[in-house]
């Protein structure tokens, strides 16, 4: 590794490299892949974790559509991934307790996580936007099929963007 090259760039163009070579199979131009063994490094050490300022977040949910804006504030407020608020369901809430139940994490541990103020006011709103009573359980809380009634027909959910989406359709592997 060089000297001033970050181990995500080294990583980068490894995989750029890898990429171009398979495609140069693929095309017929050479027979065999030289970066085919080329190990990436890890990127575990490398990760930062910032949080946003109260600005910052009151920016983003000004700029955001409304449809969007309770998922943010999920986000925000616990830490949770995407997957794990968009698969979240109303038995997983418990209002009284101020706990949220994460199951099916990526880690294959399920935790609690506390709600703060923000969330219990979000999570009371979606309930009675829901038309649910406290001792029903709403099918789904978020997720496509909930959020149908808060964004308009003519507004689709788009699709993930961003520099994670990228990362997940980033050409990865060798032959």
């Amino acid at each position: 590794r060089e000297e001033g090259l970050s181990r995500s760039s080294i990583n980068r163009e490894i995989t750029i490299m890898k990429r171009m070579f398979n495609l140069a199979i693929d095309w017929k131009l050479t027979d065999e892949n030289p970066f085919v063994k080329v190990k990436l490094f890890s990127e575990k050490d490398t990760q930062k974790e910032r949080i946003l300022e109260q600005d910052e977040e009151s920016r983003l949910l000004k700029e955001s559509p409304e449809y969007l804006k309770p998922i943010l504030r999920v986000a925000l407020h616990t830490g949770m991934r995407r997957g794990e608020i968009l698969n979240l369901k109303w038995k997983q809430i418990d209002l009284e307790k101020r706990m949220i139940s994460v199951q099916q994490t990526k880690s294959g541990k399920n935790r609690l996580i506390p709600m703060n103020e923000v969330l219990i006011g979000e999570f009371s709103r979606l309930r009675s936007l829901a038309g649910r009573t406290a001792s029903h359980a709403a099918p789904r809380l978020i997720g496509r099929a909930s959020w149908s009634g808060l964004v308009p027909p003519s507004q689709p959910l788009p699709p993930p963007s961003g520099p994670a989406a990228q990362a997940r359709n980033h050409p990865r592997g060798a032959r």
